[in-house]
């Protein structure tokens, strides 16, 4: 009998090894000397543990190497790679330009991310990301309650205070960008399911995005205000699918601040997609006189 490797959504952790038996997704547990290794010696092999592709091999660098955008949250970010998502919406301004790495992880605070903060930046990577966008306060700011995701206010300043500071330490050239808690459509909360507002009040949400502000302000980092920039926005109550993500209008609004940001931001080189080279920019396509002759 095969063994196989879980990748069960509610077990899977970068911080332990994947569980042997039935998951939500399987794999074939594989012989670790027969994997191909990330980097070409010992001295920079990566290590992440219980991390497995669908296909069970680790994935190995392609070359050449772009910058590399990691983008660190909960399911505001996980879900941003949607169909009409702000992070697609970027991925797409900075195709050739930037490579995006996706680390969203649905229904996480700041506790959960506090866990992995180094696994997902490990200070040993020889290829630094050129920026991080980081969210979480979101789940923090529930109200508590039996299972809530709510972390008290004081130890979720101090969660995102030591994720900061781990990332902005693992490089000087690594640059740090933290959206704060945007707010929600209470009303629209009330329409899924009468009561269900109570679970976010926009008092908790503008309690939590003004303390990611004043850590940022704190420690030098760029930040977003989004549950004021949102707000500023005459029809932003038309935002959001379920009064709590982003819909395509929702996100457009976070991809302009977010470009906005990177656009004035004064780095060296600038990230900004209008003022990073394009990959491969003196090979030319073939041309046809013809307008009917289309390439793929």
């Amino acid at each position: 009998m095969n063994s196989f490797i879980s990748l069960s959504y509610c077990e899977s952790s970068l911080v332990k090894p994947f569980s042997v038996g039935s998951g939500r997704y399987q794999v074939p547990r594989q012989d670790p000397n027969l994997r191909p290794s990330l980097f070409p010696t010992n001295q920079w092999k990566a290590r992440f543990p219980g991390a497995a592709s669908r296909g069970g091999w680790r994935a190995k660098m392609v070359g050449p190497v772009r910058p590399r955008f990691v983008f660190f949250g909960s399911s505001i970010v996980e879900f941003s790679f949607d169909d009409g998502g702000w992070g697609a919406g970027l991925a797409n301004l900075y195709a050739r330009r930037a490579d995006m790495v996706l680390r969203g992880y649905g229904g996480w605070n700041s506790r959960q991310a506090l866990r992995v903060v180094k696994e997902i930046f490990p200070v040993d990577n020889p290829i630094k990301p050129a920026l991080a966008i980081v969210y979480f306060g979101g789940n923090d700011a529930m109200i508590p309650f039996p299972g809530s995701p709510h972390v008290p206010y004081c130890e979720f300043l101090d969660n995102m205070t030591q994720i900061a500071l781990h990332i902005k330490g693992i490089s000087e050239t690594t640059r740090c960008l933290f959206l704060s808690v945007p707010p929600v459509n209470s009303e629209q909360l009330h329409e899924i399911s009468p009561g269900l507002e109570k679970l976010r009040p926009m008092e908790n949400c503008e309690k939590y995005s003004e303390g990611t502000i004043n850590i940022c302000k704190q420690l030098g980092i760029k930040y977003i205000d989004l549950f004021n920039a949102i707000q500023r926005r005459p029809d932003w109550k038309n935002f959001f699918t379920d009064g709590v993500h982003f819909n395509p209008k929702g996100s457009e609004a976070v991809e302009e601040e977010i470009l906005k940001v990177l656009k004035e931001a004064e780095w060296v080189p600038s990230l900004h997609w209008q003022s990073m080279p394009k990959e491969y920019e003196d090979i030319h396509p073939i041309r046809f006189n013809s307008a009917k002759v289309l390439l793929d």
